[in-house]
């Protein structure tokens, strides 16, 4: 008898057995499906050399502006200095002020567009600032203030989790410059230049900019709203006892925050907090993650699918390189989970390529993406992957090698007239788009708290599609590994009759 199963959800934090979605999404992402509770996964491309050229340290951090004419200008910055990405010659240039920084370990480059200008912070320098137009050298754009996180909204420029002179650190402290002059942080009732210090809330963990400013803090969400003098910013706590733990978490994307809150994921909108990841992936990445190594985690946009990315140390990387990606549709509400692509991955826009320049690459088979790609054109949307010694990548390989696995099915309960509570598989067929290579692997056991014994991979027939096993057991879990041009995976049928009792 064949069965046929439709591919649910990933469901990491269910229990093996009659869990009612997939135990293993490798390196695919969620996409809608095609009935009601079924997902159709697709491949992740994996990363192609863009442009071979490096920091002299480890990358802490990517960050865009745009010339008076909207070109995009590309900066990046590791512990002791920024660089510019120079197109026409796909290398970074240093354009550090004087004397460089010294970021400190867990510290990570931000930063904001002011104009034509750039202004970025590591907390540990004073924040840095350089004019598009003539983007030479960045410089310090104030002495008086230091901050983790910046904002800019209504004219303002915002520093949060600061640190000066008079008061030293100050985690739970907000500070703006005056009303259209980010050099100025004098404060003065005129130039409404000012600071708040927030009470109960925890360290500021990040700050997100729209009609008001919302102050993500380790314990409260606090909304940030302009009233003008003699108050300027009126600041209301709209989300008490949950906040953002991990600062490299929090993104934005289409008026929706998304950011990991100590015990799951979450979103935020409005004022509003909903868990994202509670019974699905919560517990696989609280126990997956390296803690002690959070501020290497990158979070980026998917420039064309619904789809958050977040790159994060797990427990078994190699000297806490990121080593996986966690995957959220944000449509659907479903994940996956990959391989880490690059180390660092980064929500960037595309600059502008001649066809002279493609020389840069040798040979056709070198470029990273195909002629029709808006990876050429300038101004786009993109991902850019940067290694540890700050080589460019694009997202434009081959296809990743996929992984699914179900969860641990007692197949018999599916069998018209079985009298016993085994079943014995005798082959599997994939259901998928396009040229690929499928291999099987049954998974058994007799028992509910038996490991799995796995068997040798077995190729699928090219004229029928399917893979001949043969696998008696009450417990079964089928692993489908695909490599190849293919796409869409969205189901798997199953062979099998009931097994013989005793």
């Amino acid at each position: 008898m064949v069965i046929d199963i439709p591919l649910p959800h990933w469901r990491p934090d269910a229990a093996d057995i009659a869990n009612p979605g997939l135990k293993v999404a490798k390196n695919v992402y969620p996409t809608a499906g095609n009935q009601q509770g079924s997902v159709v996964y697709r491949p992740l491309k994996s990363a192609k050399l863009y442009a071979s050229t490096a920091f002299a340290g480890e990358p802490r951090g990517l960050m865009v502006g745009y010339d008076s004419s909207q070109t995009a200008v590309i900066f990046g910055g590791d512990e002791s200095d920024l660089y510019k990405y120079v197109p026409s010659t796909s290398k970074w240039v240093n354009v550090s002020r004087t004397g460089g920084y010294t970021t400190a370990n867990e510290e990570n480059w931000r930063a904001i567009t002011y104009a034509s200008s750039v202004i970025a912070t590591n907390y540990s320098d004073f924040p840095q600032w350089v004019n598009c137009d003539d983007p030479a050298q960045f410089d310090n754009l104030t002495s008086l203030v230091r901050g983790r996180f910046i904002a800019s909204h209504r004219g303002f420029t915002i520093l949060a989790n600061t640190h000066d002179l008079f008061d030293g650190p100050q985690s739970t402290r907000v500070r703006w410059s005056a009303l259209t002059d980010p050099f100025d942080w004098a404060f003065s009732q005129s130039t409404q230049a000012d600071f708040q210090d927030l009470t109960n809330t925890g360290a500021i963990t990040g700050l997100i900019a729209d009609e008001d400013v919302w102050v993500f803090c380790q314990n409260a969400i606090v909304r940030m709203h302009y009233e003008g003098t003699p108050w300027i910013y009126r600041f209301i706590t709209v989300v008490d006892g949950r906040g953002c733990t991990i600062p490299q978490s929090l993104i934005t994307k289409d008026g929706v925050s998304y950011f990991y809150g100590g015990d799951g994921w979450y979103s935020f909108k409005g004022g509003q907090v909903a868990p994202i990841g509670v019974a699905k992936v919560d517990s696989f990445f609280a126990s997956d993650v390296d803690t002690s190594a959070t501020h290497k985690m990158t979070v980026s946009a998917d420039p064309t699918e619904p789809l958050i990315y977040w790159t994060y140390p797990s427990q078994s990387a190699t000297n806490k390189n990121a080593d996986r990606t966690l995957i959220f549709n944000y449509l659907t509400g479903e994940w996956s989970l990959a391989d880490a692509r690059t180390e660092y991955q980064y929500s960037a826009v595309t600059v502008p390529w001649t066809i002279d320049q493609l020389d840069y690459y040798g040979t056709i088979d070198n470029i990273p993406s195909p002629f029709g790609s808006q990876v050429w054109a300038g101004g786009n949307e993109t991902l850019w992957g940067l290694d540890n010694d700050g080589a460019v990548y694009t997202m434009g390989g081959p296809n990743l090698p996929v992984t699914i696995e179900t969860a641990e099915m007692q197949i018999s309960q599916s069998l018209a007239n079985s009298k016993t509570d085994r079943a014995t598989v005798t082959a599997v067929r994939p259901i998928f788009q396009s040229a690929g290579t499928a291999n099987i692997q049954i998974g058994s056991k007799q028992i509910p708290n038996e490991e799995l014994e796995w068997s040798e991979g077995k190729a699928t027939h090219p004229a029928t599609g399917y893979a001949n096993v043969r696998n008696q057991a009450r417990y079964h879990s089928i692993r489908v590994n695909i490599t190849g041009n293919f796409d869409k995976l969205s189901a798997i049928q199953v062979d099998a009759k009931a097994a013989g009792g005793r």
